[in-house]
Parts: C-alpha cells; sequence; structure tokens
C-alpha cells in the first residue's frame, strides 16, 4: 500500500523559544541534572565500540533527553493533569511526566500504554523517582496494544496531554491520532520521530502522516535534540532534521 510522501511542510521552532513562550528559565525553573540523571538510567546508549564518537569522544550518549524537558514544562506551565503516553519505551518521557505532576503539586496521573510493557520496565521507575512522587501520581501501566486501548476507553475518558511514540508505521501513527483525538477537548497532543524528507529511517513515518493533516490542524515541529545539553555530537538547528510534532487542542495557547 502506497502511502502519502513526507513534504516538510511545516513550521519550525527551538525547544530554546518554547521554553521562553513558556516563561521557563533553565537553572531557575528547571535543572538540567535532573533531566540527566533520569535519562542516564532510562535514556541513554551505548555506541558501538567500532564507531568513531566511542573511540574520540565517549561510549554513552543522550539521545533527545531533550524530549522529556519539553513534556515536563508543558505539563508544568499550562498546568495539564491527565497524561496519556502511547509508547513506554524505557520510561523516560513517564518518569518526565511523573516528576512535573509531582513537582507542581498536582493531582494528576500518568496512563502508559505499551503491548511491551513488564513489571521489570516499570520497576526501573523506582530506581529513579522518590517514592513520594510515585505515590503521590496516580500511575496506570496498560500491557496492550493502543488499538486495544483505545477500543475498550470510555469516549468520556479525557486528557490533557496525549503523547504518541507508539509503532511509527504510518497506518499505526494514523490510527493513533484520530483514536487520541477524541479523547482531548483541551491540551496538547505530541508527536515524536518527526522526520524531514532529508531523514530516511525504515518504518519511521510519521512525518508522511502529519504532512497529510490539512491546514485546519495548528501545528509545529519542535527541534529537541542537543540545543540546550552540551554534548561531544554537537548541534545547531541548522543541522537538526527531526523532532516533535506540538499539536494544540482548544484554547491551551490563549491563555
Amino acid at each position: 500500500m502506497s502511502i502519502p510522501s513526507k513534504t516538510g511542510d511545516i513550521k519550525i521552532v527551538t525547544i530554546n523559544k518554547v521554553l521562553e513562550e513558556l516563561d521557563i528559565e533553565v537553572g531557575e525553573d528547571i535543572y538540567m541534572g535532573d533531566f540527566d540523571l533520569m535519562g542516564w538510567h532510562l535514556a541513554s546508549k551505548v555506541r558501538d565500540r567500532e564507531s568513531e564518537n566511542y573511540k574520540k569522544h565517549a561510549a554513552v550518549f543522550r539521545p533527545n533527553f531533550e524530549r522529556g524537558i519539553l513534556v515536563h514544562s508543558l505539563i508544568q506551565k499550562k498546568g495539564l493533569c491527565r497524561i496519556l503516553e502511547i509508547g513506554f519505551g524505557r520510561g523516560y518521557a513517564t518518569a518526565c511526566s511523573i516528576r512535573a505532576l509531582y513537582e507542581k503539586g498536582i493531582d494528576g496521573s500518568v496512563t502508559t500504554v505499551d503491548p511491551a510493557l513488564t513489571q521489570e520496565k516499570l520497576q526501573s521507575l523506582s530506581r529513579i523517582m522518590s517514592p513520594e512522587s510515585l505515590k503521590s501520581v496516580s500511575i496506570k501501566a496498560v500491557n496492550k496494544t493502543s488499538d486495544d486501548y483505545f477500543e475498550e476507553l470510555s469516549e468520556e475518558e479525557k486528557f490533557d496531554l496525549i503523547f504518541i511514540d507508539g509503532d511509527h508505521r504510518y497506518d499505526a501513527v494514523k490510527k493513533d491520532f484520530e483514536n487520541a483525538i477524541k479523547h482531548i477537548d483541551r491540551g496538547y497532543i505530541l508527536m515524536d520521530d518527526y522526520h524531514m524528507p532529508t531523514k530516511n529511517d525504515l518504518d519511521i513515518e510519521v512525518a508522511n502522516y502529519v504532512d497529510s493533516l490539512g491546514d485546519e490542524v495548528t501545528r509545529r515541529l519542535v527541534l529537541t535534540d542537543r540545543l540546550l545539553f552540551v554534548d561531544d555530537r554537537n548541534s545547531d538547528p541548522e543541522s537538526l532534521d527531526y523532532g516533535m510534532v506540538l499539536i494544540p487542542i482548544g484554547d491551551i495557547e490563549d491563555e
């Protein structure tokens, strides 16, 4: 089956600019070290020993830790309290959501949906998060596909932030978005791994779907890798051709 082509026709903004819009100051409102610690345990990756970066820089690197800062900042500054995450991975975004709710003193919940979710993966959160934060935030782990989860979800169930980071193939992305939009009246839908036409990875087809959406769907591509963290790979906005799609729902940005 053929799918729409990527166009790259999307407004681009940096994580730095979004933090400025949210009136968040690094070093005052958020500490980079907090995200580095969570990311080290829940998101860091080890390079191949034969790679040039392994030989010349380091074994471990930060794969887009700044996505967690975006999630955390939206929750804290917009008062989002009901979070749905499609795709748990190793738990980094989940941890950032929990931390934001706890630090803000919000009586909130985080629901994470992933067919590969295991008790061992969930326990990784307890190794890095404070016991108080895990007790104060309602955490619901769902070991199902997103299709099955949405099929069983009540039509009345609503969320303030839906983070889509599951199956990145076109049909799956399309279904996740179409299901998500039914369960949010005001807040944000956030979609990870939008790749511009210059970047092509197997089965990463988020951009193919996002670029097919009509103009009535307001959206921006937020560049979120190595623009806040100092990293041996170095980066600047001009060199990044991937990021996260931020879609405001309702009047959330009228505040």
